[in-house]
C-alpha cells in the first residue's frame, strides 16, 4: 500500500518534470535527424558553392536557385514538424487533466444513475403504490 501511494504521489513529478525533459530531448533529436535528412544546414553552408563543382556562371546560378529552393522547402517541413511537436507536447501536458476529468465525470454519472435507480425503486415500491391507489379512489 505504501508503494502504491508513492507511485500515485510521484506520478505528477515524473509527468511534469522528467517527462518534458525526455520529450524535449527526443524532439530536438528528431529535428536534428530531419535536418540531416533534408540537408538544410548543409545547403545554407554551401549556398554560394557552385553545383557539381562547375566554376562558371551557370553553375553558380543553378546552385543558388537549387539550394535556395531546398532551404525554403526544408525550413517549411521543419516548421510544420515543430508545430506538430508543439501540439503533441501541449497534449502531453493536458493529458492527466483530461483523463481525470473523464474519470470524475464517469464517477459522477455512475452516482447519478445509482441515485435515480434508488429513487425509482423507492417510488415504485408496492406498498406505496397501493397507498397511492387508495388515495385516488377516495
Amino acid at each position: 500500500m505504501n508503494n502504491l501511494l508513492k507511485i500515485v504521489f510521484r506520478f505528477p513529478i515524473w509527468w511534469y518534470q522528467f517527462g518534458p525533459q525526455l520529450y524535449l530531448r527526443l524532439a530536438r533529436n528528431g529535428v536534428l535527424a530531419l535536418d540531416r535528412q533534408l540537408a538544410v544546414s548543409l545547403m545554407i553552408r554551401l549556398w554560394l558553392t557552385p553545383l557539381f563543382g562547375d566554376p562558371n556562371l551557370v553553375g553558380h546560378a543553378i546552385a543558388i536557385v537549387f539550394r535556395t529552393s531546398r532551404v525554403i522547402v526544408g525550413l517549411l517541413v521543419i516548421l510544420i514538424a515543430e508545430l506538430l511537436l508543439l501540439a503533441l507536447f501541449l497534449f502531453w501536458l493536458a493529458m492527466p487533466f483530461f483523463v481525470l476529468s473523464r474519470f470524475f465525470l464517469a464517477v459522477l454519472f455512475l452516482i447519478s444513475v445509482i441515485f435515480i435507480f434508488y429513487l425509482n425503486h423507492y417510488a415504485n415500491r408496492p406498498e406505496r403504490l397501493l397507498k397511492y391507489e387508495l388515495d385516488l379512489k377516495e
